[in-house]
Parts: C-alpha cells; structure tokens; sequence
C-alpha cells in the first residue's frame, strides 16, 4: 500500500517536472563560460528520474563531466558519501575542488567530505 502510494507520487511528481519550465535567465551562458575552464560535476539528491525529466528540455547536462543522482551512492546528503563519490570518480583531491551548494543537508555532506563549499 505505502510502496504504491510512494510509487504513484513519484509518478505525479515526474509528470509534473515534464512540464514545468526551471531554467533560470543566463544559465546555459554562464555554463558554457565556466565548462571552458573548468571540470564540472552536479551531486544530487534527486532520483535520476526526476532529474532527468528537469533537464530533458534543456542542453544544460552537457556542460557537467559527471552527474550522480540519489541511485548513485548508499547514504544521501548530509552523509559525505555523495561528494566524496563525486570527488573519487573525477580523480581529484579535495583541495581542488569547489562545491556550490543550495541547501543545508549539502553543506553539511560537503563539509564533511573536507570540501570547500560556498
């Protein structure tokens, strides 16, 4: 019963995301700027279907070298196990990277991972 309804939400929620518009105005440029000069990567919490259903109208995945998604790793944020996932799979080390993060449970998990996060 739970599992259905949970199944049935997810859904909802994805059939919702088809259609919603989320681009913010100078993303795709500012984007394109920085994966010039810089490796990227996006560590999210969201389900890989979710995500993808965002992202299926925008070109903006194209700039980012790695994508993990909640299916990627064991612990979610604030756990570090999704940053440290990320930072492992890029063969970098800590100090090399930069995390932009835009919640609370993030920061944490990338303060934890020994990342600098802003």
């Amino acid at each position: 019963m739970v599992a259905d309804l949970r199944r049935r939400r997810d859904e909802r929620y994805r059939e919702l995301l088809l259609v919603e518009d989320v681009t913010i105005a100078g993303v795709a440029e500012l984007l394109a700027e920085l994966s010039a000069h810089v490796r990227m990567a996006i560590v999210t919490s969201s389900r890989r279907a979710h995500f993808d259903a965002i992202h299926s109208r925008t070109d903006l995945t194209r700039h980012f070298e790695l994508i993990l998604a909640r299916e990627d790793y064991r612990s979610s944020k604030p756990d570090p196990e999704p940053y440290a996932t990320a930072v492992e799979r890029l063969q970098l080390s800590a100090a090399e990277c930069l995390v932009i993060e835009d919640s609370e449970p993030g920061l944490s998990a990338a303060k934890a991972a020994g990342l600098t996060c802003w």
